[in-house]
């Protein structure tokens, strides 16, 4: 699933059982393809996806574990709490949608339920409805995503989160 900083979910690929990797699934899927051919939805955009997956020109990994770089140190804190985005998503949609802690269906069925589960998260998003923001500080004390100040770094106005 890819989601957007309103948390709506721009991407949802089902396509495959869940003992796959993500990295397999991205790398396979119509999103990769249509990336990888030079689509962005905006000028410099990018995804940014975890350490599963491989560095390319539109998907941000962290740099490397446990950087002794500084920039690099700053980097990762913004990618965590800028990527925290789909994690947290992923616990409305469940908080939302109980059903989908224990989905026990035949596949195709199961498919259908989480798209149809992120269709209507995604009408509500853009309905206005209020979403219950899920407790996720990440320990360092500051859990407001808009106060990260990074020098080094361009950051585009829009970004896209995946994982």
């Amino acid at each position: 699933m890819v989601c957007g900083p309103d948390r709506s979910f721009y991407a949802v690929n089902v396509n495959w059982p869940g003992s796959v990797h993500d990295a397999r699934v991205l790398r396979n899927s119509r999103l990769a393809e249509t990336f990888n051919a030079g689509y962005r939805p905006f000028p410099s955009a990018v995804i940014l996806g975890d350490s599963a997956y491989s560095l390319s020109e539109w998907l941000i990994t962290p740099c490397r574990t446990n950087p002794d770089n500084a920039v690099e140190q700053r980097f990762n804190r913004a990618h965590k709490r800028t990527r925290r985005i789909v994690e947290n998503s992923f616990g409305i949609l469940k908080e939302k949608f109980p059903c989908l802690n224990y989905l026990r269906m035949q596949p195709t069925v199961a498919e259908q339920i989480v798209i149809a589960c992120c269709i209507l998260h995604n009408l509500e998003v853009r309905r206005g409805t209020p979403i219950r923001e899920l407790d996720n500080n990440d320990g360092e004390g500051n859990d407001n995503i808009e106060d990260i100040q990074i020098e080094e770094i361009e950051r585009p106005n829009q970004n896209a989160y995946a994982k």
